[in-house]
């Protein structure tokens, strides 16, 4: 026994106060001769002073009671001290008895709170508690009522159930599951939770009923006997007005369809499609389901496809496609996951074989969230759909793609065009990883976005390879880690003459490509009259602004587009060209540079009679690395221009940094160029001087830095000299008409 400790801050209060001790073993109230009734109090007190005594009625004396050695005794129950006033409890503390030593002969409850082993409470704490307690007791005795209710009410729906199946001539089928029903039975299933899977048929004066259409939809509370059903499950749906429905629906395993990676489920899973339901996969067994062969959904309405938890439709067989819907209009697909067997067998084989998602046919068709890996030929394969909408979906290829070469692709959107075309829809927000090529999109898929999407480690091609109708929207992309380019856009053929195509491509990031960052090219139709490259499909006035790439081996490739609008671009660190123009017109503006290996801009094949403008350039480090590049090669100068006839139009500022380039700007063959506000170095990193050589017409020179230069330009009438341009050498007061005179700049 020891003597218990406890001092009480009267806060010169002299009023009697009593003091209680209970143990939440439920042993009671403990007082100074043991364990008292619970009902009462103990003989203990709070004296004048504050200090814990028992007490008789008259004198106090020490407050003796059991308490636990450390190290020796067990641990004791938790005890709560409370002090009353009144009756009303003013203070509490709730503690275990336990010494400070196993030799100390006193409890020193104080002392156990200033180590963090006793906690108190305030007496609006103790109030509060007190008229939980009660709230308590009263809710306690509502849900018991609730509870008997409940249970009165399944025992009504369990003999409401049993008078309808008799008065309905309903019997249970003894044969086995619902594959084993005769076909001219007229079955039907009632879905309860406690008679899932159970299959009954009608009778009728004791024969089976020759016609009741199988899983047939409700509607206005028509109870026709044949078409009665009851269902387990619901999906939410929005309505016209964007509100949202509940809809009735069914779990896989309502079709006798079972997630346990073994059973082959593919007719069971075919039957559950074909029964026009809204349907649930919810992976009941904890495995997938597997299939070996192809479940089509031919023609869907307004459907859900559901996809809860981690269970996967799992195709066993290789190069056979395991979902595909046909004709699908207004439907969705949601968190689909899908897996195969990896890239397989490609040479002589069909490319459908390998569609592990394939969707026909269409419109307004919702792919939403979800997992594909480990396909043949493509994750997701969609074609001649109006409105395909794919937002969320992640596409992880197969381990090896070798064996497909660059047949692999994570989101193919195939050919969508008849002799009206098609509106197309969106792909956003959605990560491919580890394929041959990431995303692609075939000719005639009209007004498409292309937005906020990762694709990466491309191990064949191109992270994207778009191949417009009109109007299609590029932005906001992540690409990077490609073998070739990270998003290529080409205005291909179309059904529908030659195509003028609006494209939008900005906002996007590139990094670590083998080739081009972005490339925007046209298909070729051959040459007119002046010996221009006539595109058979091509692009109206594209804007590509606000694309950044790192480290890629080229910067932005731009082939075969009319009257481009090119602005605020960067390209840093690329282990080849910056930028490349190829027979284009336009103009741009803000464009950025830095750290090229070889050329910063490159014009090749002018288009006659047209106009380009790069105006406002700012160039840092340029023609770092030429290597391997012969005396004659493009990429060994800043700035190259092959022009005849067409007006080349450039401003800004050009720092080679630790570049030698041979040229700071180079035009090869004879044209017009126009040059204002241009700042181009004098020196390379080197030390020597470096030229600027133009072989054609100057029809504007003004403000140009240009320090040295070999030209031999005609400046025309209407043309001017400039500011800060004085020739070192004239012949009679004109200019030069070699290119082995030097000028520079005053």
């Amino acid at each position: 026994m020891s003597i218990w400790k406890y001092k009480h801050d009267r806060g010169g209060d002299t009023s009697a106060l009593s003091v209680s001790i209970t143990v939440a073993a439920g042993h009671g109230v403990i007082g100074q001769n043991g364990i008292a009734p619970a009902s009462g109090f103990p003989d203990a007190a709070i004296n004048s002073t504050g200090d814990l005594k028992a007490f008789d009625g008259t004198t106090y004396s020490d407050f003796v009671s059991g308490a636990a050695r450390p190290g020796i005794d067990p641990d004791p129950d938790t005890y709560r001290l409370t002090v009353r006033k009144g009756g009303l409890p003013i203070s509490s503390i709730t503690f275990q008895p336990i010494l400070s030593s196993p030799t100390a002969t006193e409890l020193d409850i104080n002392a156990l709170m200033l180590v963090g082993k006793a906690i108190s409470a305030t007496p609006q704490q103790l109030i509060a508690l007190g008229a939980g307690l009660a709230d308590l007791d009263t809710k306690k005795a509502q849900a018991d009522a609730d509870h008997a209710a409940a249970v009165q009410s399944l025992a009504d729906s369990a003999q409401a159930q049993a008078q309808f199946l008799a008065s309905a001539n309903l019997t249970p089928w003894s044969g086995g599951d619902h594959t084993t029903l005769p076909s001219a039975a007229g079955n039907y299933r009632i879905m309860t939770g406690a008679e899932q899977g159970q299959v009954w048929t009608r009778s009728t004066n004791g024969a089976t009923a020759t016609r009741s259409p199988a899983l047939e939809s409700l509607s206005n509370n028509d109870y026709a006997i044949p078409n009665i059903i009851i269902r387990p499950n619901s999906v939410t749906i929005k309505d016209e007005m964007g509100g949202a429905q509940t809809k009735i629906a069914y779990t896989l395993e309502n079709f006798g369809v079972k997630a346990d990676t073994l059973t082959d489920n593919t007719s069971k899973m075919q039957m559950a499609v074909d029964s026009d339901e809204h349907l649930i996969f919810t992976g009941l067994a904890g495995g997938d389901y597997s299939v070996d062969g192809t479940v089509t959904a031919t023609n869907p309405l307004g459907r859900v496809y559901e996809f809860r938890g981690q269970s996967r439709i799992l195709q066993q067989a290789t190069r056979t496609p395991a979902l595909k819907l046909v004709g699908a209009v207004d439907t969705e697909i949601r968190n689909p996951r899908l897996a195969g067997l990896g890239a397989g067998e490609w040479t002589g084989l069909s490319s459908n074989m390998g569609r592990l998602l394939w969707l026909m046919g269409g419109q307004d068709v919702r792919v939403k969230g979800g997992l594909i890996t480990d396909f043949g030929y493509a994750g997701l394969y969609a074609e001649l759909i109006a409105g395909l909408i794919v937002d969320g979906l992640k596409v992880v290829g197969p381990s090896d793609i070798t064996v497909n070469g660059n047949h692999n692709f994570g989101i193919k959107f195939a050919s969508n065009w008849d002799e009206e075309g098609r509106p197309g829809g969106i792909i956003q927000r959605c990560n491919v990883s580890r394929t041959a090529q990431g995303i692609f999109t075939g000719p005639g898929w009209d007004e498409l976005l292309i937005d906020l999407n990762w694709v990466y480690d491309i191990m064949g091609q191109h992270c994207m390879y778009l191949n417009p109708g009109n109007d299609m929207t590029v932005t906001r992309n992540r690409v990077f880690r490609a073998i070739l380019n990270g998003i290529k856009v080409q205005a291909s053929f179309a059904n529908r003459g030659n195509s003028k195509k609006n494209l939008v491509l900005t906002g996007n990031r590139a990094a670590n490509t083998g080739n081009w960052a972005f490339v925007v090219s046209s298909i070729y139709g051959g040459l007119d009259e002046g010996g221009n490259v006539v595109p058979q499909s091509y692009f109206l006035n594209p804007t590509i602004s606000n694309n950044v790439n790192r480290s890629c081996l080229g910067g932005m490739e731009i082939d075969t587009v009319r009257d481009i609008k090119f602005d605020s671009n960067e390209t840093e660190d690329s282990g080849g060209m910056a930028y490349s123009f190829r027979n284009a017109t336009g103009r741009g503006r803000g464009n950025k540079a830095r750290n090229s290996k070889t050329s910063t801009i490159q014009m090749l094949q002018p288009v006659s009679g047209g106009r380009i403008e790069l105006l406002d350039w700012d160039v840092v480090g340029s023609n770092l690395d030429l290597t391997g590049l012969s005396g004659s090669s493009d990429q060994r100068n800043m700035i190259y221009a092959e022009n005849t006839g067409q007006v080349i139009r450039l401003s800004g500022r050009f720092d080679v940094g630790a570049g030698n380039p041979d040229y700071s700007l180079y035009e090869a063959i004879a044209g017009t160029v126009e040059l204002s506000d241009l700042t181009l170095p004098r020196y390379k990193a080197d030390g020597t001087v470096l030229n600027a050589r133009i072989t054609g017409e100057l029809a504007e020179l003004d403000r140009v830095n240009a320090l040295t230069w070999y030209a031999s330009p005609t400046i025309p009438a209407l043309g001017r000299k400039g500011r800060g341009f004085t020739p070192l050498q004239t012949l009679n007061g004109a200019v030069p008409p070699n290119d082995t005179v030097p000028y520079v700049a005053g």
